[in-house]
């Protein structure tokens, strides 16, 4: 699935290359998405290798941590819901 409904880059082969080797990832299109995905999705983006999950577990761990950040946001909307 692609998260931005759209391809991020546009132009050429060569023109597409050269703006994801060089170009900042547009987020405007993520603006809709939660923060804690929109960082994750940067990170995962990134043009410096180091700046990325080093291996798949350390994605897992980062994709675990974002949806337990999600979780707790609900809960605490809904948790008033329920007494109420």
């Amino acid at each position: 699935m692609n998260v931005f409904f759209c391809v991020p880059f546009f132009g050429s082969s060569g023109q597409i290359t050269g703006q994801h080797l060089y170009k900042a990832l547009p987020i405007g299109p993520l603006a809709h998405l939660p923060s804690c995905a929109v960082d994750l999705i940067k990170r995962m983006m990134a043009k410096d290798r180091d700046e990325r999950p080093q291996t798949p577990r350390d994605l897992q761990d980062e994709i675990f941590a974002c949806l337990e950040q999600l979780c707790q946001s609900v809960d605490a909307i809904i948790d008033p819901l329920r007494s109420a």
